[in-house]
């Protein structure tokens, strides 16, 4: 991680918002690969992440 990562951080937005429903597509012949499902499931894990870190939302399958 460079010095320039360790600084960000989240902080939590000052006014209340609807929940925000987030998907992912990809083509049939990516669903078993192997790269394309390590790829597919790192973006699950940060993008399922309140600001506390906590998961606070309902991953997608695949």
């Amino acid at each position: 991680m460079t010095r320039a990562a360790e600084r960000l951080g989240t902080f939590a937005i000052p006014l209340d918002v609807p929940p925000l429903e987030i998907g992912m597509a990809w083509h049939p012949r990516n669903t078993a690969d192997h790269g394309h499902r390590w790829f597919r499931g790192h973006l699950r894990a940060v993008t399922v992440r309140g600001v506390s870190g906590a998961a606070s939302g309902r991953a997608a399958s695949g």
